[in-house]
């Protein structure tokens, strides 16, 4: 079984998963319990009696754990009490409330770990900025070059819209070319563009004549090349059809 222990802040219960309307579990109530004990002693009113809360205490009532809990009061009270069996909590009550105590409470909350904890942040917050202040130099020069190097990542899809094509023609061409396999590289669009400016035609045109014909590039001898044969076609057509012979 894993061993050690995790810090949870407190700032989890305004976590939308803690906040989800639910019956808590067993569990949830208990780390529910946890983080809403007292973490420092504190002083308390309650009906014109002071309270001294002390560390790993809580005076919570059972109806207010139930609210929490979604339980019923009856269901708390057993929970609570078998928490009392397990050397877990200590419950004590009177006329005003009831306290809780949770018991090994620094076990949860190690404060001599905690300070070990700080201390290491602190000291390496301090060595990390003497290496920055030693080095910023040489960080501007990096970052400078990386402006530099940096290049805008090319998109096919985008870049045809920007041209003026419509974007469902677009993604009909783009399925075209991927059935042949072909690439969308900065190169096939600028041969693209490259043809399309010897068409004279406006690019949805052109793309609405690739994926008609299944075209993955396109080159404008093509279509001049198809206008001879359609026409070839349609004469011959009219001939058999009006010439006797």
């Amino acid at each position: 079984m894993s061993k050690g222990w995790i810090s949870i802040d407190r700032k989890i219960q305004e976590h939308y998963f803690w906040k989800e309307k639910r019956v808590f579990s067993k569990l949830e109530a208990w780390l529910d319990i946890l983080l809403n004990v007292n973490h420092k002693e504190k002083k308390v009113v309650i009906k014109n009696t002071l309270f001294i809360v002390k560390r790993g205490q809580s005076i919570n009532s059972q109806l207010t754990w139930s609210k929490r809990w979604n339980w019923n009061r009856s269901k708390v009270k057993r929970f609570l009490e078998m928490l009392e069996n397990d050397n877990m909590v200590e419950l004590k009550t009177n006329n005003k409330t009831s306290i809780l105590t949770v018991c090994k409470y620094d076990s949860y909350q190690d404060a001599k770990t905690s300070n070990e904890h700080q201390m290491n942040i602190k000291r390496t917050s301090n060595e990390h900025q003497t290496n920055t202040n030693n080095n910023v130099n040489n960080v501007n020069n990096d970052n400078n070059d990386n402006k530099k190097e940096k290049k805008e990542i090319f998109n096919f899809r985008k870049s045809l819209i920007n041209l003026g094509a419509k974007e469902e023609l677009v993604i009909d061409w783009l399925r075209v070319r991927r059935n042949k396999k072909a690439t969308n590289t900065k190169t096939a669009l600028n041969g693209f563009k490259n043809q399309l400016n010897k068409s004279n035609k406006n690019i949805n045109e052109i793309l609405e004549i690739c994926i008609n014909k299944s075209w993955s590039g396109f080159n404008n001898e093509w279509i001049e090349k198809d206008k001879k044969i359609n026409s070839k076609e349609e004469y011959e057509k009219f001939i058999r059809k009006n010439v006797t012979f």
